[in-house]
């Protein structure tokens, strides 16, 4: 189920090579990632009106044949749904999109199962006008430093500072944990 989800580009190209090199098995996947199933599969279980539906071929083959499975894989919406996301309005104190939200400097944090830092003297600030990806290898700590960024978790050294009228939206890879809390 959704094998590659949360994976980097060399764990997607080592499950696509494991999965191919299975003999005399038989592998169900549940998926997204368009490449990994044109790649890997030649049968294709669609789910139609509560009836299971082979076709024979990867996916490539089954949307030539089925067009209207397109949508399943793209960014646009069958239905004509659109989610809009309301402007966020002003911060009262912040008059310039350079002016920092938060940030970080000196950060080190270890998880307590660790003997190594997850993130060391990490120093970083963000404002308004910031779009940042933050990109690397899986456990890096990608994912640690927006935590100790949004205060989810305490650093052990350096200091987190968020502008007191900042308000910030936080969705983890495993967003089930936020939304069971709120």
């Amino acid at each position: 189920d959704e094998p590659t989800n949360h994976l980097d580009v060399m764990n997607v190209k080592w499950v696509e090579e494991y999965l191919l090199g299975l003999k005399n098995v038989t592998c169900i996947i549940v998926s997204h990632d368009t490449g990994l199933l044109d790649r890997v599969c030649n049968n294709i279980i669609a789910i139609d009106s509560l009836k299971l539906k082979q076709s024979r071929g990867n996916l490539s083959d089954y949307v030539a044949k089925n067009p209207k499975a397109r949508s399943f894989f793209e960014l646009k919406s069958s239905t004509g749904f659109v989610m809009r996301f309301p402007q966020p309005g002003f911060i009262e104190g912040v008059k310039t999109k350079t002016k920092p939200l938060m940030k970080m400097a000196g950060v080190t944090y270890t998880y307590p199962v660790n003997q190594e830092p997850t993130v060391k003297d990490v120093t970083v600030q963000v404002s308004l006008a910031s779009r940042v990806a933050c990109v690397g290898p899986n456990g890096v700590g990608k994912s640690t430093m927006i935590k100790l960024l949004t205060g989810e978790v305490v650093p052990q050294e350096g200091t987190v500072w968020k502008h007191p009228n900042a308000r910030v939206a936080y969705v983890a890879q495993h967003a089930f944990h936020h939304i069971e809390q709120h």
